[in-house]
């Protein structure tokens, strides 16, 4: 899409993975859309980003809720107004798009007063398309996203399945939706409404990237990984070259690396494409022009970034 929401709020924000976002991005001229898809209880795929579902006021994965519980609070009427709300007149009966500075109604500050206890807000302070933080869009299933999306709008499809490492860090559970069927409950809806589209898929976890290159040939598969920014514990997402070595062992198309060292040394970038292996680079430091354009001149197959109408009119004047 656009890229993540953040408490700052120095230019508007659109709401993180929704439609809008995703429209806005293909727009400014990406050539990929990054799309975070997870499963619910009741095997819907659905795109979302976090795994604590907080706007529920507890912190529940996804994969713990059906479709229609994980919908977003939000998104529906408060249960109860104020008397002052409700006696208030309307003069328009209508629904419109919530400015980004707008104070907060009633429902939004219930929202905000029930996500204030779990534990991702206690971290952020903020949850990503919520009013008063960003433009509010509701979140969609991913057949609804392929159905909506024109066919030439190209995916980069992150499958979002938490590893051992990541249950601890966001306190949860230390178990997950049964990995065969989360994955081909997202392939499911891949091969019945995907078309013709082009797509690849991405993940952090290393068994599903195997399972993924296994059960199907259509997508090219892509690890995901954090350059050891942060330690995971497996001994497969240590660094760059065992990222590399994971990749060509199992046969998978390419990685996906956090950027530092591709900045820190361009020449890496050759090295992966030398494994002919697809390269490409996500993070922080990826919304910083100079860091992008040094891992565009290195031959860099893809930059993931949030500044997408910065960073894309950066590489074309270069």
């Amino acid at each position: 899409g656009t890229g993540q929401n953040t408490k700052n709020h120095e230019h508007i924000q659109i709401g993180e993975n929704t439609l809008e976002a995703f429209e806005t991005a293909t727009k400014l001229g990406t050539a990929f859309i990054e799309v975070y898809v997870q499963v619910t209880k009741d095997l819907v795929p659905v795109v979302y980003h976090d795994f604590l579902v907080s706007e529920t006021g507890t912190d529940s994965a996804i994969y713990s809720l059906s479709k229609q519980q994980s919908a977003r609070p939000q998104d529906a009427d408060p249960p109860r107004l104020p008397w002052d709300e409700r006696a208030r007149p309307r003069t328009q009966d209508r629904r419109r798009t919530r400015p980004l500075h707008a104070p907060r109604d009633s429902g939004t500050q219930c929202l905000f007063e029930r996500m204030k206890h779990t534990f991702e807000y206690k971290m952020t302070g903020m949850k990503g398309n919520t009013r008063s933080n960003s433009v509010h869009e509701p979140f969609m299933t991913l057949r609804q996203l392929l159905d909506t999306l024109p066919e030439s709008t190209h995916l980069d499809i992150e499958l979002k399945y938490p590893m051992l490492f990541e249950t601890d860090d966001w306190e949860m559970d230390p178990y997950a939706m049964e990995l065969n069927l989360f994955t081909d409950s997202i392939l499911q809806v891949l091969f019945t409404y995907g078309g013709n589209r082009s797509m690849f898929l991405s993940t952090f976890s290393p068994e599903l990237c195997i399972l993924l290159v296994r059960k199907q040939k259509t997508y090219p598969v892509l690890f995901l990984n954090d350059s050891n920014n942060y330690p995971t514990g497996d001994p497969r997402a240590l660094s760059l070259q065992s990222a590399v070595h994971f990749a060509r062992a199992w046969k998978l198309q390419g990685i996906i690396m956090a950027s530092e060292p591709f900045i820190a040394s361009p020449k890496l970038v050759k090295f992966v494409q030398g494994q002919k292996l697809f390269c490409a680079s996500y993070g922080g430091l990826n919304d910083d022009p100079e860091c992008a354009k040094i891992q565009a001149d290195a031959g860099i197959d893809a930059i993931i970034v949030n500044k997408v109408k910065l960073i894309t009119k950066t590489l074309q004047e270069r």
